[in-house]
């Protein structure tokens, strides 16, 4: 696909392929939390989670771009260097929604998931799981239930 001609009409398969949740979308984050049955939960985080209005995130993978004229994944995001990075890529717009302050980019993006929680912006989608969770996992706790 034409990286030019990419448009909310002409959404790229490959994010699809991976369940991301379209940043056009009213609502700028999704989240859906597995409760497993020995009281663990884990969260898959979709939407504008990210400093940058146009960053989607797509459960763990990496930041996919929704600007018109971008790459399909983002070059510029936390997972390829400092937290300014970001900043520097010519379609950068901030997200409004983005809680800066100290702390890594996962803090951010968890004090961002709770002010969407908070402000009513956040679907929160959770799935019983009936059986105990893997090993990773016995320890979580998702603070959006």
């Amino acid at each position: 696909m034409d990286k030019g001609k990419l448009n909310n009409e002409t959404v790229d398969i490959a994010r699809f392929a991976l369940g991301a949740y379209q940043s056009y979308s009213d609502k700028p984050a999704r989240v859906k939390i597995a409760k497993y049955k020995d009281g663990a939960s884990v969260e898959y985080i979709y939407g504008q989670v990210n400093p940058c209005l146009f960053g989607d995130q797509c459960e763990g993978h990496s930041c996919y771009c929704n600007h018109p004229k971008a790459y399909r994944k983002c070059h510029r995001s936390w997972y390829y260097g400092e937290k300014d990075e970001d900043k520097q890529c010519e379609f950068y717009k901030t997200n409004p929604y983005w809680q800066d302050g100290d702390g890594d980019f996962y803090e951010q993006r968890e004090k961002t998931l709770l002010y969407l929680k908070e402000k009513g912006l956040l679907e929160i989608d959770i799935e019983e799981v009936n059986h105990n969770a893997p090993a990773f996992y016995k320890e979580r706790k998702s603070k959006l239930l």
